[in-house]
């Protein structure tokens, strides 16, 4: 039950960033993230399988979000229960040199953010990719909305790469 695929192109690396989820329910609910070994996405991946996203929690991961800056790479999606409903997010900051390398991906898991607006977990945080001509960083930028509606954007400031004790500000 695989879906949502996503690929980017790390421009700074000349190299591609791939994410496809499985799931439906917190039984089978896994994140693949692949990183090819050149510029030619013929040539050989290096790929990563995880669900730690669950935190002993029957949940499963949905609406995916890829994006990268000079050192990392986000992925950000919704949880929802078993019965489909909402249940939180839950944001990744990965170092994507690990990846390229094939070696443990170290990285911060950002679970449940909560926007100053509301008490409830943010729905559909998405990562704000880089342009066409180069990297931004450190740390990434976030938006999202409020689901029901309405007229405001909510931007996020992750500070800081993985090493250098990143902040979350609202």
């Amino acid at each position: 039950n695989t879906a949502d695929p996503r690929v980017i192109f790390d421009s700074d690396n000349e190299r591609f960033i791939f994410f496809l989820q499985t799931g439906g329910n917190s039984l089978v609910s896994q994140c693949l993230l692949a990183f090819s070994e050149s510029e030619d996405p013929n040539l050989g991946w290096h790929a990563y399988k995880f669900n730690d996203f669950q935190d002993g929690d029957e949940v499963w991961f949905d609406y995916p979000s890829l994006s990268v800056n000079g050192n990392e790479v986000f992925l950000s999606g919704n949880l929802f229960t078993n019965d489909d409903n909402f249940k939180g997010n839950v944001f990744f900051q990965f170092n994507k040199e690990d990846g390229y390398a094939g070696d443990n991906m170290h990285g911060k898991r950002w679970r449940d953010i909560v926007p100053s607006w509301n008490f409830e977990p943010a729905p559909s945080l998405y990562a704000v990719p880089c342009g066409h001509a180069g990297q931004y960083g450190p740390g990434t930028y976030i938006i999202n909305t409020q689901s029901s509606g309405g007229s405001n954007v909510f931007l996020y400031d992750l500070t800081d790469n993985l090493d250098d004790n990143p902040e979350l500000k609202k």
